[in-house]
């Protein structure tokens, strides 16, 4: 058993990697978030609502001990406009930095956390953000790194492509032709031929908990990124699966 803090347990991957965790291990969870209204109730679940006080989210720290955190707290907006930078370095950036500072004021040293393929748009080698999103998780990439070089964290950032499965709300493809096979309305995409890489949610959990062995059973400084990918198919294969799923034909527009 472990003692795990999350950030961003009201997301699509946050919201079941809690639930795996309820009905598989006897894992200790403490949850981190910035809405007071939200509260997982479960004798595994500790609930903490940061004010925007890092003093008080230092002493939580110190107080609930965790061994590793896993930061899944994000803002993603494409395509931003002026009145959004604020909300995207804020999220992004600042409480990032916020749980690395907790972290380097208590004992927890471990940290699992999350990038984008759109950090290396045609290029997993390099750095080329698609957008501001992407730069705003790049800051953080490097501020952990800070962190890992002169307070001795040991860290793994997972960087994922595009990811489905149940209960997703985010408007994501396969979601929204999910529900266009029922609706029947029409829905737009790009090119037919266009590959998209999916991964399914059992599989970035997967994911997460291997790094959760590693960073727990390694004996030197763990300082890694791993590009995840998962089903690389193009949209009208995506169309014509779910088709055949729900026996319903989808209206397609391709662009």
């Amino acid at each position: 058993m472990a003692r795990i803090l999350i950030t961003g347990s009201t997301g699509f991957i946050g919201r079941n990697l809690v639930t795996y965790f309820l009905k598989k291990t006897e894992h200790k969870l403490f949850l981190v978030n910035r809405d007071k209204k939200i509260t997982h109730q479960n004798k595994k679940i500790t609930n903490f609502y940061y004010d925007q006080k890092i003093t008080n989210l230092i002493s939580f720290f110190k107080e609930a001990k965790p061994e590793i955190v896993i930061h899944l707290a994000t803002n993603y907006i494409k395509e931003h406009n002026s009145n959004d930078i604020s909300s995207l370095i804020s999220s992004n950036i600042l409480f990032g930095t916020e749980i690395l500072e907790a972290m380097a004021n208590s004992e927890c040293r471990k940290i699992i956390n999350f990038g984008s393929y759109f950090q290396n748009v045609g290029n997993q080698s390099a750095y080329l953000p698609a957008n501001l999103y992407a730069a705003t998780k790049e800051s953080l990439d490097n501020i952990v790194k800070y962190y890992s070089e002169y307070r001795d964290f040991n860290f793994i950032t997972l960087k994922f492509f595009d990811t489905f499965g149940p209960n997703d709300n985010r408007n994501k493809l396969v979601d929204l032709l999910i529900k266009s096979s029922f609706t029947n309305e029409n829905i737009n995409l790009s090119n037919a031929n266009k590959i998209i890489d999916l991964s399914h949610i059992s599989s970035l959990i997967e994911h997460i908990l291997h790094s959760i062995s590693y960073l727990s059973s390694s004996k030197k400084n763990v300082n890694k990124k791993f590009f995840i990918s998962g089903y690389r198919v193009k949209v009208k294969d995506i169309v014509s699966s779910i088709e055949r799923a729900s026996s319903k034909k989808i209206n397609c527009n391709y662009g």
